[in-house]
Parts: structure tokens; C-alpha cells; sequence
């Protein structure tokens, strides 16, 4: 049985929902406010603007455990439908390789694009591309395990409780809450450096709906679960290597990162392309 038909017949937990959200808030806020509030105060001070080397990058992973906290917190009280792990038989290796490959593959057609329209040039920086791609490895695997603390609250907890509301709406919910939850990093730059704070976060939030529909998608596959999830969403955070100013110089992170407009509008339209398929099966 699929999670779509697992809680298909359950009523929409909108105060739940939203308890969740204001929790993960709550603990990921608090830790990376901490922690970027010296950076935060340089910037107002001298008027540069906050950069990727004024955090540890380990400071940032580790505020993305906030969600799995806070849906741990909830679910202990108030137990009710369980968080399915996703490594179910039922078509376990396939989903395995849709969740990864699928991400993976958004990514390189977003830098064909950037290159064929003249918007940059992909380079490999001097290396081999074999190292390159081999080193993505490493990084996909760090970046699931911290994607695992967000895809057990958001997708595990929170979607799974307004999934009665009807699946776009759950999914575009899940999408904005999602996004809101990041605005301490969007605003301070780290996302889409030398974008304006105006118009980054609404940017930002328009593509974790869009992605939200991929993530949703890989979910709620036969066997689907957070683990599934969360696999995907670490190939997709270790896609920004391969974006990054090193291999994809002067083009813009609002276009080139993994959670920017290029690659959330490739996954949204492999969402809903598999979706029809779905529906005609």
C-alpha cells in the first residue's frame, strides 16, 4: 500500500501541522541565530554582506535537525500515524534510483541550459571530471544524513497530516512552510549571494513549492518514505559543488543553485510529468 492511500481516509491535523512548523522554527532559529548573530552584527557594522565564510558550514547542517526534533517532539504527544522509514520491499530499488538519478539529473540539464543559452560556462576547474563526480559521492552521503533531519518532519510529519486536504494543497503548504523555515539563512545571503533580501525570499519560497511537488512525488511511491526522501534531497544539496562559483563562475545562484529557479522548475515538471503517467497507468 502506498502513503498516499495510508492516510488518504484521516482528517487534516491543521493545529498539529502547524505546532510542528512553529517547533522547528523554535530550535532551528534559536541555534543558527546564535551563531550568525556576530556575522549578522559585522555586516550591519561595515556593510558587507554576510558570506559562506563567516558560518561553519557544519553551524548550518546542524540547524537542519530541527524539523526531525520537533516531529519527535509532537509525535510524543500526540502519538497517531507513524513516520514511514521507505525501505519497504515493494519496488524498494527502483524508488532508491528515481530519488537519486532523477535529482542528479536536474542539475546537469540545468548546467546545459545555463551554458547553451550564454548565461556561463561550465568549467572543471582544473581537475579530472572523474574526480569531480567522484567526489560528489561523499558529499551526497553527508548531505542525506542532514536531510534526513528535515524530510522526517517535513514530508514524514507535516505532509502526512494534511495530506487529507488534498494533495496539491498539502504539498504547496508543505512548500512555503518549508521555505519560511530557511529564512534566516536566505536573508543573511548564504543562498543566493548578492541577491537582494526582497526579492531572494519570495524566490526562494516559490522554489521549495515547486520542489515540494518532486519531494512529495518520491514520497508517496509504493514503499516511498522520509528515507527516500531524504536521499533525494541529499543528491539534490550535493548538486551545489557542481553549481558553485568554482565550476559555473559569474552566473547567478538564483539560477544555477540546486534549490534555485532552474532546477525547481525541471523537478516540478518531472513531478507532475510522472504524475499523468501515474494516472493513465
Amino acid at each position: 500500500m502506498s502513503e498516499e492511500q495510508r492516510v488518504a481516509d484521516r482528517t487534516a491535523e491543521w493545529k498539529h501541522a502547524a505546532c510542528y512548523w512553529l517547533l522547528a522554527g523554535l530550535f532551528s532559529w534559536t541555534w543558527w541565530g546564535f551563531h550568525l548573530y556576530p556575522a549578522w552584527s559585522r555586516a550591519l557594522m561595515t556593510g558587507q554582506p554576510v558570506t559562506s565564510a563567516d558560518v561553519s558550514g557544519v553551524v548550518v547542517s546542524l540547524g537542519m535537525f530541527g524539523p526531525v526534533l520537533s516531529a519527535l517532539l509532537m509525535q510524543w504527544r500526540s502519538p497517531g500515524l507513524r513516520v514511514p522509514l521507505g525501505l519497504g520491499r515493494t519496488q524498494r530499488w527502483r524508488n532508491l534510483a528515481v530519488a537519486a538519478v532523477v535529482p542528479a539529473g536536474a542539475v546537469f540539464v540545468a548546467v546545459a541550459v545555463i551554458q547553451a543559452v550564454g548565461w556561463g560556462r561550465f568549467t572543471w576547474a582544473g581537475d579530472q571530471p572523474v574526480v569531480v563526480l567522484l567526489t560528489l559521492l561523499p558529499i551526497a552521503i553527508v548531505a542525506t544524513l542532514t536531510a534526513a533531519g528535515e524530510e522526517y518532519g517535513w514530508r514524514g510529519y507535516m505532509l502526512t497530516r494534511l495530506w487529507p486536504a488534498g494533495r496539491n494543497r498539502a504539498t504547496v503548504v508543505v512548500g512555503v512552510a518549508w521555505g519560511l523555515w530557511h529564512l534566516p539563512i536566505v536573508a543573511s545571503g548564504l543562498t543566493y549571494p548578492g541577491l537582494a533580501v526582497v526579492i531572494a525570499v519570495p524566490v526562494f519560497i516559490l522554489c521549495t513549492v515547486l520542489l515540494s511537488f518532486w519531494f512529495t512525488r518520491v514520497f508517496m511511491l509504493p514503499g516511498g518514505g522520509f528515507v527516500v526522501a531524504a536521499i533525494s534531497h541529499g543528491v539534490l544539496n550535493a548538486g551545489s559543488e557542481l553549481t558553485s562559483s568554482r565550476h559555473l563562475p559569474d552566473v547567478a545562484p538564483v539560477l544555477s543553485n540546486p534549490f534555485g529557479i532552474l532546477v525547481a522548475v525541471i523537478l516540478f515538471a518531472a513531478a507532475r510529468t510522472a504524475r499523468r503517467r501515474h494516472k493513465v497507468s
